[in-house]
C-alpha cells in the first residue's frame, strides 16, 4: 500500500474568510501533529520594509527569539527611527494559544522601535482578529493579498485601508 506524500494533498479545504480554494496547511495539523512555529524575517531597504512571514504554532522560546530577531533586520535599514514600514504573513500560521497571544503581545510590546505601518495578509477573519488583539494599534490594516498590502503600505500615510475593518 502507498502512502500519501502528505496530508494536505489529500483534503481540500475552503476556510471561512478565504476567498480562494486552499489545500490544508501543514501548518495546523501533519498527521495529527502541531507544527512548530517558525518565522522569516527579511529587510528590504530601498522600500524601507520589514518582510516577516509566521507559520505554525509558536510556543514562548520561538516567540522570544522571534522577537529578538526583528532588531539586526531593522538596524539594516538604515532609515531613521520608527519610519520603517513592515509586511507581515500570517496565511500559514495556526490559532495560537492564549500563552502565545501574551507573549506575543510582551515581545512586541517591548522596546521603542515601531513601525510607521503594519499591513497583515491573512486568509482567516479568526487570525485577523488574533492579529489585531496582539498588535493593538494604529496603522494596522488587514488584506487577502500581498499586492493588497503592498500598495497600502507603500500609500501616503493617513490612507485607510478598505481591508482594514474586517472583523
Amino acid at each position: 500500500m502507498r502512502s500519501p506524500k502528505s496530508v494536505a494533498s489529500l483534503y481540500p479545504v475552503r476556510w471561512p474568510g478565504d476567498k480562494h480554494r486552499r489545500k490544508l496547511s501543514e501548518s495546523f495539523f501533519l498527521h495529527g501533529v502541531r507544527m512548530r512555529g517558525s518565522y522569516t524575517i527579511e529587510a528590504e531597504p530601498a522600500h524601507d520594509l520589514i518582510r516577516m512571514t509566521l507559520t505554525g504554532f509558536f510556543d514562548i522560546e520561538t516567540i522570544r527569539a522571534f522577537g529578538a530577531a526583528r532588531y539586526p533586520v531593522i538596524a539594516r535599514l538604515g532609515c531613521a527611527r520608527n519610519q520603517h514600514i513592515v509586511l507581515c504573513d500570517i496565511s500559514g500560521c495556526s490559532l495560537q494559544s492564549q500563552e502565545a497571544v501574551a507573549a506575543f503581545q510582551q515581545v512586541l510590546g517591548e522596546g521603542d522601535i515601531k513601525s510607521r505601518k503594519l499591513a497583515v495578509v491573512t486568509g482567516s477573519s479568526l487570525a485577523w482578529i488574533q492579529a489585531r488583539r496582539i498588535l493593538n494599534r494604529d496603522e494596522l490594516a488587514c488584506f487577502d493579498t500581498e499586492p493588497e498590502a503592498m500598495q497600502w503600505l507603500l500609500a501616503p500615510s493617513g490612507q485607510t485601508a478598505e481591508s482594514q475593518v474586517r472583523a
